[in-house]
């Protein structure tokens, strides 16, 4: 059976919306990538508009995302369930297997986000909570974010941004930091100890296949949790994400 006209329709809005993501503003350069003639190009992206997913500048007459498109994405928690719901499972592993607390972390703002987070069971835990930040340059998940961007952004990010402090062994110096991040790409894995907390401590591996850096992170009491006894489950983990994501996102992850 041929697909109905309202599928087509919305596949090929999405496919303008990806268009427009990708910083294609023109109609003229919009159609042909779309694979379309410019009047239905034309009528579709006006659909669009009229439902905010799009916003023609009268400027320029140019189109860009519009107010409810960047509505939608702003609570991370939403704009990022396929992630969630992707990660959920090798959260709750983690947890169990380790009995301390995993989470799945994302940049947001030039910080570190908890998007997600499985709580230990233990009496004594420690826990951040979803939608929890915290600098960048803090600890073992915030450099392992770190490890995932080009060395031409990470020299942007490092360039305007002071470190500050996060705890008593939180690294304050960009050479060290970048040293680390460097060990970081070698190994595949990063460790922290007493930086988000004077007796926490941490261990992240990064999760590939999304659109943004993910990294995949297990913490707890120093005095109880040894980091590099989760290391092959915590790997094991991220790479069945990763797989995950990269079937649901064939289409939206560019190729390099």
């Amino acid at each position: 059976m041929p697909p109905t006209k309202p599928v087509n329709t919305i596949n090929r809005g999405a496919e303008i919306l990806k268009i427009l993501a990708q910083g294609c503003n023109r109609l003229e350069d919009i159609y042909p990538r779309a694979g379309l003639n410019k009047s239905t190009t034309h009528r579709l992206l006006k659909s669009l508009a009229a439902s905010g997913l799009v916003f023609q500048s009268p400027l320029n007459r140019n189109y860009y995302l519009g107010p409810l498109f960047l509505k939608l994405s702003s609570n991370p928690a939403v704009a990022h369930q396929m992630l969630v719901f992707g990660a959920m499972e090798a959260l709750r592993n983690l947890r169990d297997q380790s009995g301390e607390t995993a989470m799945i972390m994302i940049p947001s703002g030039g910080q570190r986000l908890v998007l997600k987070e499985a709580r230990s069971k233990q009496e004594i835990a420690l826990s951040l909570g979803d939608g929890n930040t915290a600098s960048m340059f803090v600890g073992s998940s915030g450099r392992t974010l770190l490890s995932q961007y080009t060395e031409g952004d990470l020299k942007k990010i490092l360039g305007k941004t002071d470190l500050g402090k996060g705890g008593p062994d939180t690294i304050g110096d960009k050479i060290f930091l970048k040293e680390e991040i460097e060990k970081i790409r070698r190994k595949g894995y990063g460790t922290s100890s007493g930086e988000t907390h004077p007796d926490a401590a941490g261990i992240s591996v990064p999760v590939k296949g999304y659109l943004s850096p993910v990294v995949l992170c297990v913490m707890g009491p120093k005095v109880r949790f040894k980091p590099m006894g989760i290391l092959n489950r915590l790997r094991d983990s991220a790479h069945r994400i990763s797989e995950t994501l990269l079937e649901r996102m064939e289409d939206y992850v560019p190729t390099t």
